[in-house]
């Protein structure tokens, strides 16, 4: 919702370019939520541009042909971000979980 705003408030230069904001929202979503949430908003972010900013406004119809190419390489870049943030997360786990077993095993040791 704030990408829309940010979106309708910045006049002609970002009504040109209105995927900026909402790719920004969802780097934003993926850092701070998680993969799924950054799904999400992908997805949301693709309805909200497509209704409020391509051709024709008010309608979710495609007619141009780059607006369409447009929110493929959108969509591309929010899965790769989801995918990246997940495989972050599953490594710091595994990486959590290793440092325990560490740990235990010294406490064995000493015990």
């Amino acid at each position: 919702m704030a990408a829309t705003d940010v979106t309708l408030l910045g006049g002609n230069f970002l009504a040109e370019r209105p995927f900026v904001p909402f790719f920004l929202a969802t780097l934003i979503v993926v850092v701070f939520c998680g993969p799924g949430p950054g799904l999400l908003a992908t997805l949301l972010s693709l309805i909200s541009v497509n209704y409020f900013f391509l051709p024709p406004i008010g309608s979710l119809e495609i007619r141009d042909k780059s607006n369409l190419a447009r929110m493929l390489l959108f969509t591309i870049f929010g899965f790769a971000m989801s995918m990246a943030a997940a495989v972050i997360s599953r490594r710091q786990g595994a990486l959590a979980d290793a440092s325990l077993r560490e740990s235990e095993a010294r406490y064995r040791l000493l015990f």
